[in-house]
């Protein structure tokens, strides 16, 4: 479901249950596929723990934010942080040089803001994926795994066309959901799997 920055904001700010879960919903599959990136493959799997404790530290901080931005570039730099601590809690159990360079400064400025936009791109896309009839977005997503139109439509018992159809409408559909930028990340996804 896609949820408004009014929304979002209610769901932090508020610290009511119910509404904190839309932070999962929007935030936790971007922030996990962040933290696998700072976390490279040495700490596979424990992104989703990083994320978790992120989350929880989220609910305990008594700050207000003013605006869903500021929620953004916090749950960001806490991921960052949280990923640079877990290596350097671990350091002991990976090769001196792998630590050092998950704990580079340069990784942190360009490359690590980079990957934020292409986060923050991929959380908006898939958002918006999420909010199309359910016929729609399995052809996005089973197109997004690279699957062919042919394939597609074997998969589902569909004619290709009625597979050429569905993608046509769901593009739109995302178009009107997401800013222009985001439509051309994503329509740049769908072309080069």
């Amino acid at each position: 479901m896609l949820y408004s920055d009014k929304e979002i904001l209610e769901a932090v700010n508020s610290k009511d249950k119910k509404l904190y879960k839309r932070l999962y919903d929007v935030y936790y599959v971007s922030l996990c596929r962040y933290a696998s990136k700072l976390l490279h493959r040495e700490f596979n799997g424990e992104e989703e723990d990083v994320v978790q404790e992120v989350l929880i530290a989220l609910w305990e901080h008594e700050g207000n934010f003013k605006d869903v931005q500021a929620v953004t570039s916090y749950l960001y730099r806490s991921v960052y942080n949280a990923c640079v601590n877990y290596v350097r809690d671990r350091k002991d159990s990976v090769s001196p040089e792998d630590a050092a360079e998950l704990l580079s400064v340069e990784f942190a400025s360009e490359e690590n803001e980079r990957a934020l936009i292409e986060e923050e791109y991929y959380r908006q896309i898939y958002l918006a994926i999420d909010t199309l009839s359910e016929q729609r977005r399995q052809v996005i997503r089973k197109s997004l795994a690279g699957k062919t139109v042919k394939e597609i439509a074997a998969e589902m018992s569909i004619s290709e066309n009625t597979v050429k159809t569905l993608k046509k409408n769901a593009y739109e559909d995302i178009r009107s959901q997401i800013s222009k930028v985001e439509y051309a990340f994503f329509l740049f996804l769908m072309h080069n799997l």
